[in-house]
């Protein structure tokens, strides 16, 4: 009889032995496999956080385009109807009948003299105005479009090339010095001015073009960018379950290496 009950506890001990020793090498399993999952995590997370910033990057440059655009477009406007006046009341008040002809103004009735030298010192403002307005055209394109994603993703572009070469012009000096010299043809030289003055307006059209790219390429980004989110979520939640796997494995392993040894101490007394 004892050596039968020898014998059935000695196969108990075999079967927590077992038990104890699957539980624990599956919990070395489930480490393991957090362990590289971790690196996998860390590298997913990485692309996250590429993917946030070419988003911010875009998400600034549109905002950007938009507004330079509305701006651009507006002020090319004003400054061809601003400098298309000055030039025309100078030429005007000094009484060119070409630019008398497009005022319909009864010159004989007005100070020419003061009208003159006022215009003409409007016209030189305007014209300064302009060239600041272009000057700083270019720097908010090169500090908005020329760096991080957003360059990677026009510099191809045409519109990107137009900026870069510095289509859009700013008028001479020259031209406004020349402008007042009582040999110059005046009113080919207003038509030279207006002639730049109208390529701020492809500047804005271009600008509408980037925007229109950006906003594209944005949407796909944004996309995509959240898909990877899930992906990431759905990969911590796999983690977490393995964590609680090798967790509950480790409990178990633990209770059945005890039995074994209350089972070794019972069969031992």
């Amino acid at each position: 009889m004892r050596r039968g009950s020898a014998q059935s506890f000695s196969k108990l001990s075999v079967i927590f032995l077992l038990l104890s020793a699957f539980f624990n090498l599956t919990s070395y399993t489930f480490d393991q496999i957090i362990i590289h999952n971790e690196d996998k995590t860390r590298h997913f997370k990485q692309s996250l956080e590429i993917k946030r910033s070419d988003l911010y990057n875009l998400n600034t440059s549109l905002n950007v385009a938009q507004d330079l655009s509305y701006e651009i477009g507006f002020e090319a406007n004003k400054f061809l109807a601003l400098i298309s006046f000055d030039a025309k009341a100078y030429g005007a008040f000094i009484n060119e009948e070409i630019f008398v002809d497009n005022l319909i103004l009864n010159i004989e009735a007005l100070d020419t003299d003061s009208l003159s030298k006022t215009y003409k010192n409007k016209l030189i403002k305007n014209v300064n105005l302009y060239n600041l307005r272009v000057d700083n055209l270019y720097k908010v394109f090169e500090t908005y479009f020329s760096t991080g994603h957003t360059k990677k993703l026009i510099e191809d572009k045409e519109e990107y090339s137009n900026f870069v070469n510095k289509k859009y012009k700013k008028i001479p000096i020259k031209f406004t010095e020349d402008y007042f010299k009582e040999e110059t043809d005046r009113y080919q030289m207003y038509s030279k001015m207006y002639d730049i003055i109208v390529t701020l307006t492809d500047s804005s059209n271009d600008i509408q073009e980037i925007y229109s790219f950006l906003q594209e390429n944005f949407t796909n980004k944004y996309v995509e960018y959240y898909d990877s989110l899930e992906r990431y979520s759905s990969n911590q939640n796999t983690k977490n379950y393995y964590i609680l796997f090798s967790i509950v494995s480790q409990i178990l392993g633990l209770t059945f290496l005890l039995l074994l040894f209350r089972n070794l101490i019972n069969e031992n007394i």
